[in-house]
């Protein structure tokens, strides 16, 4: 399912196994994707709160990503009324993402507009320099921090939860 297009503003499953017993499943619905994408985030929020000692949280995304994978099993089922069916999506789509509405978020909330660069022609191979300053820019993505958000409920924001 990793080429296929998906409408994120449908109705959304989030399917997760904390732990090896299955007595740890539990589902969420909502009404977005993006809904979705938001509780995961306030999910890890939780869980540094109770983990972390206090003050202010921060993150970054690839420990958000990590916290995914500590997870037995998630998975998303998006809904598709092409085919009225639910679509499966696995734990490497739902963590792309998360990235995205990570990087989505906190573009939104930075104080200077981003600029979008018109498609150039194919740029020549970059010499060793080049190549050293793309990775560290890459790595500066990876550990963007992002706030947790104040008074977000501990539970998440919205989606129901039950358990399997």
């Amino acid at each position: 399912m990793e080429g296929q297009e998906v409408d994120l503003e449908k109705h959304t499953i989030l399917l997760l196994q904390p732990q090896a017993s299955k007595s740890t499943r539990t589902y969420r619905d909502y009404p977005t994707v993006h809904r979705c994408l938001s509780d995961v985030c306030s999910l890890f929020e939780a869980h540094l709160r109770e983990t972390a000692p206090p003050g202010p949280i921060t993150y970054t995304c690839a420990q958000l990503l990590e916290y995914l994978d500590s997870f037995r099993d998630c998975c998303c089922l998006v809904y598709s009324e092409a085919t009225n069916s639910y679509l499966p999506f696995n734990r490497s789509w739902l963590q792309s993402q998360v990235a995205n509405h990570l990087l989505t978020t906190s573009q939104r909330g930075a104080a200077q507009p981003q600029q979008v660069q018109p498609q150039q022609q194919p740029q020549p191979q970059p010499q060793p320099q080049q190549q050293q300053q793309q990775q560290q820019q890459q790595q500066q993505q990876q550990q963007m921090r992002f706030p947790a958000q104040p008074g977000a409920p501990a539970g998440g924001r919205g989606g129901r939860r039950r358990r399997a």
